[in-house]
């Protein structure tokens, strides 16, 4: 029996040196899932930085692009413009050449009448004067084709870094968000005990409600809309559109495919086309609306609870070609939208 409990205060110590050297050993899997965790969030400012770098750029090669597209047009139309007087020039040092060098003496003084010497004198200086504003024309749509050469070159040139500085940010996102994945392994239990729906705190919930919206129909819990891992900022009110508009919600960054799940029960429905790309409504039964776009694909319509998978994440519509994610937003009472981002940090 000494035997036996020395035996197994020997392994007791064994076991308590092993987690003194390593503590990760001890840690249990939900510990271990909940600094995965912390770990993937602390990662969020970083990946929001490199997205709106990738924005960033997004909106400059948008300008460049339709720089390039206007200088083109105006070398080809001055191209165009250069090549009729060159072809009017041209006829007339031919006709010059075929006549002979018929002197201004002979054209005025050969006239049979006073009046037709003044014709005459009239036409030559008109003449004289054609050719200058030819050779004057040319000389300018010349030095104006250089110019703009100049600029389509020094475009396409910034084209082309920009391009590079996208292809860069994409990867680096991407890279990042598949190192979160791997961490995630073996986890997938945990991680979804620790993705539950779970209530909001009384001052968002104030934030988001509407007068108009009716009582919550569901235990008033809530989801994150990404499955993990992911990321997101508080892009709200960020230039879009090469800055001709505001961010209307928060872009959640996750790898293509993630899991998209209602935030609260309700009503789904979808569409396709324009910048959104796919794009899933969610009517929830607290009233209120939630948009999410760039979605790539459906996976529930109709009815559905909150935590329920509606669809995966993608990069449809003007998020074509570029990382994945969710173009989120809220809109109390069906109205118009609002910034999500401390809803979202309430959830998560």
């Amino acid at each position: 029996m000494k035997k036996i409990i020395r035996k197994a205060i020997i392994v007791a110590n064994v076991i308590l040196i092993i987690a003194l050297i390593n503590p990760t050993l001890a840690e249990s899997p939900i510990e271990k899932a909940k600094d995965v965790k912390r770990q993937i969030k602390g990662m969020g400012s970083d990946l929001s930085e490199a997205f709106e770098a990738y924005e960033g750029s997004k909106a400059k090669l948008g300008k460049l692009n339709i720089a390039v597209n206007k200088n083109m047009s105006s070398l080809k139309k001055a191209t165009a413009e250069l090549k009729r007087s060159e072809i009017i020039l041209s006829k007339r040092i031919n006709n010059m050449y075929r006549y002979g060098n018929v002197s201004f003496f002979d054209i005025v003084f050969e006239a049979r009448t006073f009046n037709e010497m003044l014709v005459n004198m009239d036409f030559l200086i008109r003449v004289g004067q054609k050719d200058n504003s030819v050779i004057l024309k040319i000389t300018k749509l010349k030095a104006k084709i250089a110019i703009a050469q100049k600029r389509l070159e020094a475009d396409r040139a910034a084209q082309k870094a920009n391009l590079n500085k996208l292809k860069e940010k994409k990867d680096y996102i991407d890279n990042k968000m598949g190192k979160a994945k791997k961490m995630l392994k073996g986890l997938e239990k945990e991680i979804k005990e620790l993705s539950k729906p779970k209530p909001l705190p009384q001052s968002v919930q104030q934030q988001i409600s509407s007068p108009t919206a009716p009582p919550v129909a569901t235990n008033g819990k809530y989801a994150f809309p990404s499955g993990s891992p992911y990321g997101y900022s508080n892009d709200w009110g960020a230039p879009r559109g090469g800055g001709r508009r505001g961010h209307k919600g928060n872009d959640i960054l996750a790898p293509m495919g993630t899991p998209a799940y209602a935030v609260i029960g309700g009503s789904v429905g979808s569409s396709r086309g324009g910048s959104a790309g796919l794009w899933i409504t969610l009517h929830g039964d607290d009233g209120n609306q939630y948009w999410y776009m760039h979605m790539q694909s459906v996976t529930a319509t109709g009815r559905v609870s909150a935590g329920q998978q509606i669809g995966t994440v993608g990069n449809t519509g003007n998020a074509l070609g570029g990382p994945a994610h969710i173009h989120f937003e809220l809109h109390p009472g069906g109205g118009g939208p609002v910034n999500p981002y401390y809803f979202l940090t309430s959830i998560q």
